[in-house]
């Protein structure tokens, strides 16, 4: 005679925390950052991997998080993500009158058309509509991008971390100083 299988009931309580978790789960799968950045030759890429290695994995408080593609030359922090990508182009509204600042040696370039105050009292960046702040390496190549959300400025100190990445990796410099 085959013997009964009891099952003890599940409360809703367990239920719940079950519900829970496997939400969290998913919610953890849908922070990954999706990188689209532009082909780069084998010197660049082995010069921008050396400098994302170095990157700390944590910034402005913010947990390090996944890019996708797995093999993409940025790292990125935080939701909204705090992205540095290296390998980028030259910005498309740069010339060799655009302003830049200088962090420890190292331009970063900020577009005319977009000076802004940073709400920091700090002055210049390229904004997106929703308030992110891209800053450019302009001055070394290859060229280092830093996209900020506005809940994470001000930016010195993620600029001050990749200028001095930029520095101890020896990018080329391949514009004079900024002025």
């Amino acid at each position: 005679m085959p013997s009964a299988v009891h099952a003890r009931p599940v409360s809703a309580r367990m239920r719940g925390v079950v519900v829970l978790g496997i939400l969290g789960l998913l919610g953890a799968c849908s922070s990954t950052v999706e990188l689209d950045l532009p082909e780069v030759n084998r010197e660049t890429r082995a010069a921008c991997t050396s400098l994302l290695e170095d990157l700390p994995t944590e910034m402005l408080g913010q947990e390090r998080v996944e890019v996708s593609p797995s093999d993409a030359l940025g790292r990125a922090w935080g939701d909204p993500a705090i992205v540095v990508s290296c390998g980028v182009d030259v910005p498309k509204d740069f010339d060799e009158f655009s302003l830049c600042d200088e962090v420890n040696g190292i331009g970063w370039f900020i577009p005319d058309s977009a000076i802004a105050d940073l709400g920091d009292g700090q002055p210049g960046s390229q904004q997106n509509i929703d308030g992110t702040a891209v800053l450019t390496v302009i001055t070394h190549a290859p060229r280092v991008r830093v996209k900020i959300p506005a809940e994470h400025r001000p930016p010195a100190d993620v600029m001050a971390i990749v200028s001095d990445l930029v520095v101890k990796h020896r990018f080329e410099r391949v514009r004079r100083p900024c002025v």
